[in-house]
């Protein structure tokens, strides 16, 4: 069995002067985020039930991993390097991710087809969300117990790390796959990677399970609290939308019970630690 994450990572450099130049300061942060990211992962497959492979894809224009030792228990890392222009404007930058995740694919099909491994899962997922403890103890089983060929998450975590504050979206009064990207699960074959094949429809988050649908897939819609969008100041992709600020207030209006957000510290150590 053989789960894959696809990780479009923004650049390290800032633009100043019309040119791009290194920004220790940009590199550290994306740098932080992502080991918190990748972290989480290596968590989960640490203590999955099931033997699984799990490969994560990192889609960028630099590897800031390249500075650091890494030391990873159960899962492989592979760098895609893109050598498409860097977004200069904030408008072209979901044309940039939405890049970064079609240079992924070819390389994940390739590596699919270079295994034996009978299943695979793909998910989509940003470079500072975490994934539960419990995300491939709950998340797998869900597959056959539902026969699903995608998994929305409905209900999941928000955190603002600078302000210590946990938010919760409750899949009723708000969808967590509505407002974060790293929510959706697919079981995916060969073809559904090629050109025009079904994960080359996921644009947009929001109708992610439209997209599947249109394709005769079934859809689980999952109330199990298995990611967290966390909340990085000036540096989430809705940043660049709505401002540094709208993050930290959505969270604080959907602030956690101190019952949830224990439960919340629980499953997501690394927040914590």
């Amino acid at each position: 069995m053989r789960f894959c994450f696809v990780i479009p990572l923004k650049t390290t450099k800032v633009f100043e002067d019309n040119k791009w130049v290194d920004s220790e300061k940009k590199r550290g942060l994306i740098l932080l985020n992502l080991m918190r990211t990748l972290k989480s992962i290596d968590n989960a497959a640490s203590v999955a039930d099931e033997a699984i492979e799990v490969t994560v894809f990192i889609s960028g224009h630099e590897n800031p991993l390249e500075s650091v030792a890494q030391d990873w228990k159960c899962i492989s890392i592979y760098f895609v390097e893109n050598s498409f222009p860097r977004p200069a404007d904030k408008s072209l930058y979901m044309k940039d991710k939405e890049l970064k995740k079609t240079s992924a694919f070819s390389h994940v099909e390739s590596f699919i087809a270079q295994s034996d491994n009978d299943k695979t899962f793909l998910m989509l997922f940003d470079a500072d969300d975490l994934v539960s403890k419990d995300f491939f103890n709950y998340i797998l089983p869900t597959f056959d117990q539902q026969k699903c060929d995608d998994i929305a998450i409905m209900a999941g975590y928000l955190y603002d790390y600078k302000n210590k504050t946990f938010g919760y979206l409750d899949g009723n009064e708000r969808v967590f796959y509505r407002n974060c990207g790293s929510s959706f699960v697919s079981k995916i074959k060969l073809e559904d990677l090629q050109s025009k094949g079904f994960i080359h429809r996921l644009k947009n988050h929001i109708e992610f399970h439209l997209r599947a649908k249109e394709a005769s897939r079934k859809v689980y819609f999952s109330f199990d609290s298995s990611v967290l969008y966390l909340v990085n100041h000036g540096e989430n992709d809705v940043s660049e939308r709505h401002g540094e600020y709208h993050m930290v207030h959505f969270v604080k209006h959907f602030k956690c019970s101190l019952e949830e957000a224990s439960l919340a510290q629980e499953k997501f150590p690394l927040l914590v630690s």
